[in-house]
C-alpha cells in the first residue's frame, strides 16, 4: 500500500511539473495583436537558445542563464516597429527603444542556474544584458529595462 501511495505523489507531483511548463509565460503582440505565445517548455526547446554566465547588479554571484537573443524572440517584427511595451507581472511597465535594447544585446533569460525561473526568482522570463561581457551596460539607462516577471512584450510604433 505505501508503493501505491509513493506511486501516486510521484505522479502528481510530475504532472503538476509538466503543467507549468506548458502554461503561456510570455505572449509577443505587434500593435496589441497577439503574435506568439511561449510556454517554458516551448522557451527551453527555442532553436535560438544559449547559455550565458553574467552577473548582475541584482544578484550576489555570476550565475549561469539559460536565455533567447530578444532579437530571435521577435523576428521580423524589429524592421516594423520602434518600440517595445514590456510588462512584468508585478505592474512594472517600460517603453523602450527596439534598437536600443538590441545594441545591447539584450536576451530573454528563462533558466537561472539549470532551473527555470519562478516569480520569485524574477521569473519567469528576465529581459537582461551581458553585464559580465559588457560592464559598460551596468548603468542607469540599461538597468531600468532589465524587465523581470515579464509575461508582454508588444511592439508598435511611437
Amino acid at each position: 500500500m505505501s508503493h501505491l501511495i509513493t506511486f501516486i505523489l510521484a505522479l502528481s507531483f510530475s504532472t503538476v511539473s509538466l503543467a507549468i511548463t506548458d502554461e503561456v509565460v510570455l505572449t509577443i503582440f505587434e500593435e496589441g495583436e497577439p503574435l506568439q505565445k511561449y510556454s517554458q517548455k516551448m522557451l527551453d526547446v527555442h532553436p535560438e537558445s544559449f547559455s550565458l554566465s553574467t552577473m548582475t547588479p541584482w544578484t550576489n554571484a555570476v550565475d549561469q542563464y539559460k536565455a533567447i537573443p530578444l532579437k530571435s524572440i521577435l523576428g521580423s517584427i524589429i524592421n516594423k516597429y520602434d518600440t517595445l511595451h514590456l510588462k512584468a507581472e508585478n505592474g512594472f511597465e517600460v517603453h523602450e527603444n527596439i534598437r536600443f535594447l538590441l545594441d545591447a544585446d539584450a536576451f530573454l533569460a528563462f533558466k537561472k542556474n539549470g532551473q527555470f525561473m519562478r516569480l520569485r526568482d524574477k521569473g519567469p522570463v528576465w529581459l537582461l544584458f551581458p553585464y559580465s561581457q559588457r560592464p559598460k551596460l551596468d548603468d542607469a539607462f540599461h538597468n531600468q529595462v532589465a524587465v523581470w516577471m515579464l509575461y508582454e512584450v508588444n511592439a508598435y510604433n511611437k
